[in-house]
């Protein structure tokens, strides 16, 4: 199941590189993030036979991405444009108490960009793999982040990035005993820095 969604992260994230051809005038720039979640607003699911329970949960995550965002030349003397980014993202996140790691893959594409300020629209498959509970392993969550954020050039190599997104799951966790699906969705707000290279 791990090696699966993994897969579906790379695949998703080869699918944004490959709808992002470089043209004239393009070029790609290196780029590494770190982000963590300030306000959340995520929900639990549980289900099993017979039984169901639901409510919110506190969340909160530490990731870090590396990608590559296409620039476009403006003329000489202008600032380069970015138009897109292509990246994979880890995370160390936390429900209540319990510990999982995610797994991203995705971009985001940039529109109505100032000088240093490029806001955009952001899609991303995630894996959220659970820690094991109590001898069960709650197994892997499949799901969808969607957002919308603002990046804020400081200077040529920096960045400060503000965004809000919302996770849906796709495919419930299930436990290794079959018997227990798991999902988690919700809004989650991060700010973090990044650094072109």
């Amino acid at each position: 199941m791990v090696r699966s969604v993994l897969l579906a992260s790379v695949v998703t994230t080869a699918a944004v590189l490959a709808a992002c051809t470089t043209g004239p005038g393009e070029r790609w720039v290196a780029t590494a993030r770190v982000a963590g979640v300030v306000v959340d607003e995520m929900d639990f699911d549980i289900s099993s036979i017979g039984y169901s329970a639901s409510g919110e949960v506190d969340y909160s995550s530490l990731d870090i991405g590396i990608g590559a965002t296409r620039m476009r030349s403006q003329g000489e003397g202008a600032p380069e444009k970015k138009i897109d980014t292509a990246e994979i993202t880890i995370g160390i996140a936390e429900f209540d108490t319990v510990d999982a790691i995610e797994f991203g893959g995705g971009g985001r594409w940039y529109f109505a960009q100032g000088d240093s300020f490029s806001p955009y629209a952001s899609l991303y498959a995630v894996s959220t793999v659970i820690e094991e509970i109590g001898g069960v392993d709650p197994g892997v969550q499949l799901g969808a982040r969607l957002g919308a954020g603002v990046q804020i050039d400081l200077g040529d190599t920096m960045f400060f990035d503000a965004g809000i997104d919302y996770t849906i799951p796709i495919v419930a966790a299930e436990s290794d005993t079959g018997n227990v699906d798991t999902e988690f969705d919700g809004f989650a707000v991060r700010i973090g820095f990044g650094v072109y290279f």
